[in-house]
């Protein structure tokens, strides 16, 4: 397991722990841009396996609402949260996502 490490959007890892090794047919980047009912972007959430919990799954930072996450090709189902919003759940991402949460019992 290797932490923190970080793809540069339209680049490639710079990770020395990583050189020379192609995980191309193993991964997928999956860029997910966050956004409320009105379409606005959300400045932080999560995002982590539906099987996991908040206290043991990972959080990713968001930037205007963006987070760009690296995920097992063929891996579980993606949940997508933010405090004050219900949670969507995303069957095998990939690509450029855009998410729409709704304020939770609205």
């Amino acid at each position: 397991v290797l932490e923190r490490v970080g793809i540069p959007r339209g680049g490639a890892c710079a990770d020395p722990r990583l050189l020379g090794v192609d995980l191309r047919e193993r991964l997928v980047v999956v860029e997910l841009e966050v956004v409320d009912e009105r379409g606005q972007p959300l400045v932080s959430g999560w995002a982590g396996p539906v099987a996991s919990t908040r206290a043991r799954g990972r959080s990713y930072d968001m930037v205007d609402g963006i987070a760009r996450i690296v995920l097992a090709k063929g891996g579980p189902a993606l949940q997508v949260s933010a405090d004050g919003y219900d949670p969507a759940i995303l069957q095998s991402p990939t690509g450029r996502l855009r998410v729409q949460l709704r304020p939770t019992g609205g």
